[in-house]
């Protein structure tokens, strides 16, 4: 995607507002999608005609956040801006699309991963099972954030990380066949990027551009969703309840149960900078009531 001036600054103002990289990258494509009708910035007919013809089904939601944000950036007199804001049309979002996420078993996960088909994204998912790191986090990884240690006479890979809002994470691999796969890989297929799972492509117009990180990482992304799919299909998950997200979801119901229901524990391995954040997984998920339930029906 080639940007011009303007969506350049746009992303650095998104990128400040700590919105996910997919979320950027889809924001920068309405936007673009919307300059090139040369509308009025300042006209609140030109966005709310933009958002009629473009509001389709999921895409509302999206379409009206991307220009609320736009809005927010570009136009600096605060009288005009406000109005801007206050006529912005909002389209009606149902609140039934979204499907519950489901929690798979270690050993569900594992039978997941041994059915994608390329190396590269089973590493990938490796990583995340492991250590509940985003997986915009891992695919950015470069040899100068894994170090191969040893504690207590025992390997040990340590990842020096820096995940969403620019905090530094500092996850380990403890485990000795995952290290294994992991080494190997990292020895045996070396990418034409500085990144350990980014590639540039071989094909037409999938090849990247290597100065281009945000589209690099969207492609090989989509690469890696496309597997991640067939593989829950190949082992008989509706691939509409679960997604690489949910390698941390797991991540974080293992670690609470594992770690006596330690809400501290769980903030640090997430590393999240609020518990309220932590406690939004737990209801999300259902576990902060699953004692009282299970007490209450033996």
């Amino acid at each position: 995607m080639k940007l011009n001036l303007d969506l350049i600054e746009f992303e650095d103002y998104l990128l400040k507002k700590q919105l996910k990289e997919n979320s950027i990258y889809q924001y920068i494509k309405t936007i673009q999608k919307f300059l090139i009708g040369n509308p009025d910035i300042n006209n609140i007919e030109d966005y709310n005609r933009f958002i009629i013809v473009h509001c389709i089904n999921k895409r509302k939601s999206l379409v009206y956040s991307a220009l609320l944000a736009y809005i927010k950036f570009k136009i600096t007199d605060s009288n005009t801006r406000n109005k801007l804001l206050e006529n912005l049309i909002k389209p009606k979002i149902r609140k039934d699309i979204k499907r519950e996420r489901k929690y798979l078993t270690e050993k569900k996960i594992l039978e997941v991963i041994d059915n994608m088909e390329v190396l590269k994204h089973k590493v990938i998912s490796i990583i995340m099972h492991l250590t509940g790191v985003r997986i915009g986090t891992i695919m950015k990884l470069k040899e100068e954030n894994v170090f191969f240690e040893e504690d207590n006479n025992k390997p040990v890979i340590r990842l020096a990380l820096t995940g969403k809002g620019d905090k530094r994470n500092v996850p380990y691999i403890y485990d000795e066949v995952a290290q294994k796969i992991i080494t190997n890989y990292f020895k045996q297929y070396p990418t034409d990027t500085d990144y350990y799972f980014l590639e540039l492509g071989k094909f037409g117009n999938r090849k990247g551009d290597p100065n281009d990180l945000r589209k690099l990482y969207n492609m090989n992304y989509q690469w890696y969703w496309q597997d991640l799919k067939q593989a829950l299909t190949a082992t008989g998950i509706n691939n509409k309840e679960w997604a690489a997200h949910d390698y941390r979801r797991c991540f974080a119901r293992r670690a609470y149960l594992k770690f006596d229901k330690d809400i501290q524990v769980l903030k640090n391995l997430l590393n999240h900078s609020n518990v309220s954040t932590t406690l939004r997984y737990l209801d999300q998920s259902g576990l902060s009531n699953m004692d009282y339930y299970k007490e209450l029906q033996k």
